[in-house]
Order: C-alpha cells, then structure tokens, then sequence
C-alpha cells in the first residue's frame, strides 16, 4: 500500500502539523499530464527524475536507471515541472532536514517519492520501491491498472498457483 501524501510544515513552536498544499497537488498533476504524453511517446513504463547534491539534474526510465539524456518538448516539459516539483518538495520538509540528493517516480498516472531513500538513481532503488510499495509516498495517486502498479504488483499466471 502506497501511503497517500500529507505534507507537514513548521505550525509553530510546537511542532509540525499536516496541512494541505493546493500549489502542491496542482503542480503534481500537470507533471503527470506531462509524464504521461512523454511516457506514451517513448514506450518506457515509468520513469525517474532526481535533483542531485550538486544540483544536477537526471532521468531515468525502466528498472535499470541508467541516467540518460531526454530529448523532445514533452520531455522538456516533463523534466521541467519535475524540477518544480521536486524543489516544492524538498521545502516541506524542516528547516535543515531537506535531503542533498532527491528524487520522484512517475508512470504517468500518478508520482511518489521515497522520504527514506530519497534518491532514485541509487543502485536498486527501484527494486526497494518495489519490495517495499510502503516506503513510497503519492504526491498523485497511481492508477491501480497503470504502469507502476503492473511493476509493483505483476498479476499472477495460472501456472504460478498451487492447486490442493
């Protein structure tokens, strides 16, 4: 289960409290407008987008991520609103606590981050998500018939069933 998104900012002394960003959602879903022409243009399933320490910024596709250029307006255009989107991320979280290296995953439909592995191009992070769809948190709501739910959640074949 992927846990829906509240984003917390400072409140006041006191602590932090759950407050819904309006900016936020509108942004997350014309990137996954976005996301999603690219993503149908190219073939790929799903892809990444991380803003690194040095403020580098890569893409990625598929369960290898490998960092690749993108080329073509939508993926201008989807590139552009994830840097967005991920700088707008990055300041929910406390004064000093923001992660160096952040990064989302899209298939289109809907994206998350992973607060606790926030970078995407590690080696295996993808695989994490997959073995652990709780660690991803949705700035958007993935559709339960898109691409990341066919990664996330491969159906069962008949032949992989046990009969008793």
């Amino acid at each position: 289960m992927i846990r829906e998104s509240i984003m917390i900012a400072p409140a006041n002394s006191d602590g932090l409290l759950p407050f819904i960003d309006p900016g936020l959602d509108e942004l997350a879903r014309d990137f996954c407008n976005s996301a999603h022409r690219w993503l149908g243009q190219s073939g790929h399933l799903v892809a990444v987008w991380g803003i690194g320490t040095n403020g580098d910024f890569g893409a990625s596709w598929d369960r290898w991520l490998k960092r690749h250029e993108i080329d073509g307006r939508s993926a201008r255009t989807a590139e552009r609103l994830a840097r967005k989107l991920l700088e707008r991320v990055q300041q929910r979280w406390p004064a000093g606590m923001a992660p160096h290296s952040i990064g989302l995953v899209s298939d289109g439909t809907g994206v998350g981050v992973a607060p606790e592995d926030p970078w995407p191009l590690a080696p295996g992070w993808l695989d994490r998500r997959i073995a652990r769809p709780g660690s991803l948190v949705a700035l958007r709501r993935f559709d339960p018939a898109g691409n990341w739910a066919l990664i996330s959640h491969p159906p069962r074949s008949a032949t992989s069933r046990h009969n008793g």
